[in-house]
């Protein structure tokens, strides 16, 4: 099973699961066979005690033109219970329809109490709202796997996914568009440590959301197994926030403090013997050069060559095995040069 999306009714939750097998081949082995619903109850303690399995007619593959339906990847309730504005007592199930090519967004809608009566459901054509799941139309490409559909609020619809190493956006008219023109709002900077690293998913959670915000995540894992153990922290989600009324394009980094601009601090100790400590502030992910220089201005020993993220980073300079005297490190970052004096003294 793949978790997709769920939603709370009355006592009980319910969460839509893709039905996966042991697949031909490929990078992850899986083959697709259908789509499920698993309904369960909490008690007391928290613990699920009683749940049920039901398969669902929500998955269908046209095996001659070559392209499959899943439905249950997004849920957006629009019900007065839900708080959502503009209410109109449907739950829109949207999912993404597969080919050769990007994938596209088909959406379907179901009253609350005919969620388990599959004859009840209704499936957007691009026109209306008909009975057939393989009529479903695109409401709109380039969507990922996994991705959100979210009001927020001005008669407004806001699509959040994952484009190569992009988190993105589409603002739509209705819960079935017209959507807009893309828009990349967030450049995953993890691609960038490790050609085998890829980001996936991203999606949006506006009932852990503050009022004048949607938090995103975006999930980041990697081709290599070893890298796993070198780097124990890549296969997890990663947050961001999107604040909604100065435009949807305004993110900022929910998990760490981004400088505001490229700063090389004094190194501590100066003077030094025989290592000091050299921080430095980066805006934006960038190449960076941060080298040392002697009094000629000779080049005498590099301490970063490469690609680092965002942040805010530290290096130990050892000096051992250099003359006492006066040195200069430079930081090149971004078109931007910063140059400092130490001291080492033996």
């Amino acid at each position: 099973y793949w978790m997709m999306d769920g939603i709370a009714m009355e006592d009980s939750f319910r969460v839509f699961a893709l039905r996966l097998e042991t697949g031909s081949g490929g990078a992850f082995n899986f083959a697709l066979v259908g789509v499920s619903i698993i309904s369960f109850q909490l008690d007391e303690s928290d613990s699920i005690q009683i749940h049920r399995q039901v398969d669902t007619p929500l998955y269908y593959k046209n095996e001659e033109e070559g392209w499959e339906i899943v439905l249950g990847q997004a849920i957006m309730p629009m019900t007065e219970r839900s708080g959502t504005p503009d209410a109109d007592g449907y739950i829109y199930v949207y999912g993404p329809k597969s080919s050769s090519g990007p994938k596209e967004l088909v959406a379907a809608r179901v009253l609350p109490e005919n969620l388990m009566d599959f004859t009840a459901w209704r499936y957007w054509d691009g026109e209306e709202w008909g009975v057939d799941i393989e009529t479903c139309a695109p409401i709109t490409n380039n969507i990922s796997q996994e991705f959100s559909v979210s009001p927020i609020g001005d008669g407004q619809f806001l699509a959040v996914f994952q484009t190569g190493s992009n988190v993105a956006i589409r603002l739509g008219e209705s819960p079935v568009g017209p959507f807009g023109v893309l828009q990349n709002i967030y450049d995953c900077p993890e691609v960038l440590q490790d050609p085998d690293i890829f980001v996936y998913n991203a999606k949006a959670h506006p009932h852990l959301s503050e009022n004048d915000q949607l938090l995103i995540s975006y999930n980041v894992n990697t081709f290599d197994f070893w890298d796993h153990f070198s780097n124990a922290g890549i296969y997890r989600p990663r947050f961001i926030s999107m604040i909604l009324p100065g435009g949807p394009a305004v993110v900022y980094d929910e998990i760490y403090d981004i400088p505001e601009q490229y700063v090389l601090e004094q190194n501590y100790p100066n003077p030094f013997n025989p290592s000091t400590i050299i921080n430095y502030e980066l805006p934006i992910t960038n190449k960076v050069e941060l080298s040392i220089y002697n009094l000629m201005g000779q080049k005498v020993h590099s301490l970063v060559s490469g690609i680092q993220q965002a942040g805010y980073h530290q290096v130990e300079w050892d000096a051992t095995g250099f003359s006492s005297g006066v040195y200069f490190y430079h930081l090149q970052a971004g078109g931007v040069h910063e140059v400092r004096k130490m001291v080492l003294l033996k």
